[in-house]
C-alpha cells in the first residue's frame, strides 16, 4: 500500500508545485503589476480626488471603487502568502495588512458602523444630543489622526519598487546565464558567474529599507497628533454675540426671561441686522469679496421676536434689499438629502451660554457654514503631501540600496571584478579605490583589508601603466579591438572610420634644442608635454601621438543625424561639431599662452647649453596646423610591437601645414574645411591668407591663420593650467550663462585669446583682405599696393611678405593659365 501511495503523493505534490508556479507567474506578470500599480495610485489619491474634483453625488461610485480595491489588496495578500515562501508573516506582509486595513477608513459603509459600535461619534453636520463645541474639537483631532493613518498605504509604493527590482534581478540572472552559455572559453564562463556577495548586499538593503519605512511611518502618524492646533473661533464668538444681542430684546419679567434682560445695547433693530450680516461675512478677506465660507444656516434668538430662539431665514436692509438668506436645502438640525454638500464640507458652530440658570442650561444656538473650498484646499494639499512622501520613500529605498552596493558589495567583490575586467579587457579603465574618500568610507585599517588593498593597488598599477603607455585614445582603440572579438587582440580585424578635428603641433628648433640639452632633453620635452596634454584634456581633446617634438591631437566628431534638427544647443550634433572645433582652437591658444608664461620653460631661455649655441633670450615656440577629415583608427603592428594609430591622407595634410608654416611665417595654419566648422565669433579671429592644392587632395582649398602678437599674458593667482582667464573688464560676467551653447564665449571673455590679438590694427586686416581679393582675381598691381598698406601697419607680416614675393617672382603678372591657386608644397620666396 505504501508503495502505491508514494507515486500518488509525488504526483499530487508535482501538481501543487505547478499550480503554485502558475499563480506566481500571474502575480509577477507585468500586466498584473501594472494593474496593481494603478490600483495603488487610485487608493492613494482617490479620496482626495473625490473631495477636490467631484460633488456629493459621485461619492457612491468612489466608495464602490474603494471596496473593489480593498478586495484586490486582500486577494493579492492571500495568493502571495500561498506561493511566496518568504512573504507570509514577513515585514512586508504585515505592512500590506496594515495598508489594506487603512483603506477601510475611506469607506463610510464600513468605518461608520465600526465607530458607532465602539461608542464613537461619526462625522456629521446634523445636530444631535451629543453635539457640543468640545465634541466638535475632539472630532477634528480624530479626523486628523485618521488621515495620518491613511498614509500608511504609501508603503505599497516601496512594495511595488521591490516587485520591479525583483523582476530586474531575474532578468539580469537570465542574461548572465545566457552569457555563460555563449562563452567561448571556460575562462570567460567562470568570470561571468554570479557573485555570492550580491545576496548579502540585497539582504542588507532590505533591512535598511525596512527601518527607513518604519521611521517614516511613525513620523507620518505621530507628528500631526503632536502638533498644536490653531483653530478659527470666529464662528463661535460671532454666534455668542448674536445670542446675547438677540436675547437682549426680551420684554418679559425677569423670572420668565432666561437669561434675564441685559441693557448693554439700545433697542435699535439696525444693530441686529448689521450683526447678522457681518456674521454671514465673517470669512470675507476684504470688503466687496465673497466670503470663503458662506453662512448656510443660523438658529439664534430673534431680536424681532423678543429673543425667541428660531431659524433666521433672511435679513434685509432699510431699503428692502436682501442682505443674507439661509440655504434651505442645507439648513435645519438635520440636513436634507437635497443639500449638495457633504457633511465634511460643512462646519457646525454651537454655543451654550455658560452664565445661565438651571432653567436654561440646555439652551443651544447653532450656525452652519459652507467650508467646501477649505475641504478642496485640504484635499489638494493631501495630494501634494502624498506625492512628496512617496518620493521620499522611493528615494530613500533606492539610495540605501545604492549605498549597500557601494559599501558592502564593492569591498568584497572589488578584486574579483578587477581581475575579471582585466581578463576581458586589459585596457579597461579601473576606478581609483585607494583615495581618501574610500579610506574614510571603509575605515581601512584591518590587516586583511590592508593586504587586499595592497594586492588591489598592484593590479591597478599594472593596468594604469598599460593605459598611460597607450594613452586614453590608444586605450580606447585597443579596447574596441579586444572587445569586438573573443577577448583577444586580433591584428587582422578591420579598422573603424571616424571624423576628427586634427591638431598637429611641432616644437620649433627641436633638433637644435635636443643637440644642446643632450640628456636633459627628456625633462624639457616632458615639461612641454605636461602643458600640451593638460590643455588638450581640459578642452575635451585626446592625445593620439607624442614623439620627436611632434604632437598629434584629435577631437572625435559626432555623427550627424539623418534628419536636420533646429536645436541651437549642444543636443544638436551639428552644434557639437562646431563646439569641438572651437575647443581645438581654444586648446591651441592656451598651449601657446601657457608655454610663454611657464616658469619651468622660461628657465631654458638662459640655460647655459642653449644660450651658448642659440644665443641668450632664446624663445621657446611652437607651430600648429588644424584640419578636419576622416581617419581609419585601428591597431597597427605585430606580435612583437603594436600601436594604436590613425591612418588617413588628412593626417598627412595636417603635417604638411607645419611645413608650409616656414613659408608663411605664422605660428598657426588651418584649412578651409576646419575653418568652416568654427563659430562666427571664432571665424572673426581668423583671416584667409591663400588658396592652395595638394597632390593627394582632389580639390583646392583655402588656408587661414590665427594672428597672435608677441605679448605674454600674466598668470592670475590660483590659475588652473589651460583654464579660462577672464578679461579684467569682464570679470563680473557669469560664464555659466553661456556654457549651454559651448565655448563660444571664450573668444569674447578669455584674456589669452583676446590678448594675443590685441594691438593688431583693424586697418591691417582691411588692407590685407583687399590685397588678397585682388591677388586671387589676378589684379596684382592693386594687390601689391594693398600689401604695402598692410605692411605699413604690420611690417613683418609673414603672409603679406610671402604673397608679395610670389608676385615679384612671376614678374608682377599672373600667367594666362593661372588657376588662382598654387601647390602648398611648392618652394617659393
Amino acid at each position: 500500500m505504501k508503495g502505491q501511495n508514494a507515486p500518488k503523493k509525488s504526483k499530487s505534490e508535482g501538481e501543487e508545485i505547478k499550480i503554485r508556479q502558475k499563480i506566481r507567474d500571474i502575480i509577477d506578470d507585468k500586466w498584473v503589476i501594472l494593474l496593481m500599480t494603478l490600483v495603488t495610485l487610485w487608493a492613494l489619491f482617490g479620496d482626495d480626488l473625490r473631495l477636490f474634483t467631484t460633488s456629493k453625488n459621485a461619492d457612491y461610485y468612489f466608495y464602490i471603487s474603494f471596496i473593489v480595491i480593498l478586495i484586490l489588496f486582500i486577494l493579492e495578500i492571500f495568493f502571495t502568502s500561498l506561493v511566496v515562501d518568504d512573504y507570509k508573516y514577513s515585514f512586508f506582509f504585515w505592512l500590506d495588512i496594515i495598508a489594506s486595513v487603512s483603506l477601510v477608513l475611506d469607506i463610510p459603509y464600513l468605518i461608520d458602523p465600526i465607530i458607532s459600535f465602539f461608542g464613537g461619534t461619526v462625522t456629521t453636520a446634523d445636530v444631535t444630543l451629543a453635539t457640543t463645541s468640545s465634541a466638535n474639537n475632539a472630532q477634528g483631532i480624530a479626523s486628523k489622526v485618521l488621515k495620518s493613518f491613511r498614509l500608511i498605504r504609501l508603503v505599497r509604493i516601496v512594495k511595488l519598487y521591490k516587485y520591479f527590482t525583483k523582476r530586474e534581478s531575474e532578468e539580469q540572472e537570465q542574461r548572465l546565464k545566457e552569457v555563460q552559455r555563449q562563452a567561448k572559453t571556460a575562462r570567460q564562463a567562470a568570470m561571468n558567474r554570479e557573485m555570492d556577495p550580491d545576496r548579502l548586499g540585497k539582504k542588507l538593503s532590505d533591512i535598511i529599507t525596512r527601518r527607513v519605512i518604519i521611521v517614516v511611518l511613525l513620523m507620518i502618524i505621530f507628528v500631526p497628533i503632536m502638533q498644536v492646533n490653531e483653530d478659527d473661533n470666529s464662528s463661535y464668538y460671532g454666534l455668542k454675540q448674536l445670542f446675547w444681542m438677540g436675547r437682549s430684546s426680551c420684554h418679559l419679567s425677569d423670572d420668565e426671561c432666561q437669561p434675564p434682560k441685559a441693557n448693554w445695547i439700545n433697542n435699535s433693530s439696525i444693530c441686529w441686522e448689521d450683526l447678522v450680516y457681518r456674521y454671514s461675512k465673517s470669512s470675507q478677506e476684504t470688503d466687496g469679496k465673497k466670503p470663503d465660507y458662506p453662512l448656510l444656516w443660523l438658529r439664534t434668538p430673534n431680536y424681532y421676536k423678543d429673543g425667541k430662539i428660531e431659524d433666521i431665514s433672511s435679513i434685509e436692509d432699510n431699503y428692502g434689499k436682501n442682505l443674507w438668506e439661509t440655504d434651505y436645502d442645507c439648513s435645519g438640525k438635520s440636513v436634507s438629502s437635497n443639500c449638495n454638500l457633504r457633511d465634511s464640507e460643512m462646519l457646525l458652530a454651537v454655543y451654550n451660554p455658560s452664565n445661565c440658570s438651571a432653567e436654561c442650561e440646555n439652551i443651544q444656538v447653532y450656525s452652519r457654514f459652507d467650508i467646501s473650498s477649505y475641504s478642496k484646499d485640504v484635499a489638494m494639499m493631501n495630494i501634494i503631501v502624498t506625492i512628496f512622501i512617496g518620493v521620499i520613500l522611493a528615494i530613500a529605498s533606492v539610495t540605501f540600496t545604492v549605498d549597500t552596493q557601494t559599501i558592502v558589495i564593492v569591498p568584497i567583490t572589488k578584486m574579483i571584478l578587477i581581475i575579471k575586467s582585466l581578463a576581458d579587457d586589459p585596457l579597461k579603465k579601473i576606478e581609483e579605490t585607494r583615495d581618501e574618500r574610500t579610506e574614510e568610507k571603509f575605515d581601512i585599517g584591518d590587516k586583511s583589508e590592508d593586504e587586499q588593498n595592497m594586492l588591489q593597488a598592484t593590479v591597478e598599477k599594472i593596468s594604469s601603466l598599460l593605459q598611460i603607455s597607450f594613452g586614453e585614445d590608444g586605450s580606447e582603440i585597443l579596447s574596441k579591438n579586444i572587445m569586438s572579438g573573443e577577448g583577444e587582440l586580433n591584428l587582422m580585424r578591420p579598422g573603424n572610420k571616424i571624423s576628427l578635428v586634427i591638431l598637429t603641433i611641432r616644437i620649433d628648433n627641436f633638433a637644435l634644442i635636443t643637440e644642446c640639452l643632450d640628456l636633459e632633453i627628456t625633462i624639457f620635452l616632458n615639461k612641454v608635454c605636461h602643458i600640451v596634454h593638460n590643455c588638450v584634456k581640459a578642452w575635451s581633446g585626446l592625445v593620439a601621438k607624442s614623439s620627436d617634438g611632434y604632437f598629434t591631437l584629435v577631437w572625435r566628431l559626432p555623427e550627424l543625424l539623418e534628419k536636420d534638427t533646429e536645436e541651437d544647443d549642444l543636443s544638436n550634433p551639428a552644434m557639437q561639431r562646431t563646439d569641438l572645433a572651437n575647443r581645438a582652437l581654444v586648446a591651441l591658444v592656451k598651449i601657446i599662452s601657457e608655454i610663454r608664461r611657464s616658469s619651468d620653460l622660461q628657465f631654458y631661455k638662459f640655460h647655459p647649453k642653449i644660450s651658448t649655441n642659440m644665443g641668450e633670450g632664446f624663445e621657446i615656440s611652437i607651430s600648429a596646423g588644424l584640419h578636419v577629415g576622416w581617419c581609419i583608427e585601428g591597431v597597427i603592428g605585430s606580435d612583437m610591437k603594436i600601436d594604436a594609430s590613425y591612418l588617413s591622407p588628412h593626417i598627412y595634410l595636417a603635417m604638411d601645414l607645419l611645413k608650409a608654416i616656414e613659408r608663411y611665417k605664422v605660428p598657426i595654419l588651418m584649412t578651409e574645411e576646419y575653418y568652416g566648422y568654427l563659430s562666427i565669433k571664432a571665424k572673426t579671429c581668423c583671416r584667409r591668407i591663400d588658396t592652395v592644392t595638394l597632390p593627394y587632395i582632389q580639390n583646392q582649398f583655402g588656408i587661414y591663420t590665427f594672428d597672435i602678437n608677441s605679448k605674454d599674458i600674466p598668470e592670475p593667482e590660483g590659475h588652473v593650467l589651460g583654464q579660462l582667464i577672464k578679461l579684467q573688464e569682464l570679470d563680473s560676467v557669469n560664464v555659466e550663462n553661456f556654457q549651454h551653447k559651448g565655448v563660444d564665449y571664450m573668444f569674447t571673455l578669455d584674456s589669452d585669446i583676446v590678448g594675443l590679438q590685441r594691438d593688431i590694427p583693424a586697418h591691417f586686416f582691411d588692407s590685407f583682405r583687399h590685397a588678397y581679393v585682388d591677388y586671387i582675381s589676378g589684379q596684382w598691381d592693386e594687390a601689391k599696393d594693398y600689401l604695402d598698406k598692410a605692411m605699413a601697419y604690420k611690417p613683418q607680416d609673414g603672409p603679406s611678405l610671402t604673397i608679395k614675393n610670389y608676385i615679384d617672382s612671376l614678374g608682377g603678372k599672373p600667367a594666362e593659365d593661372w588657376s588662382k591657386t598654387r601647390s602648398l608644397l611648392d618652394s617659393f620666396l
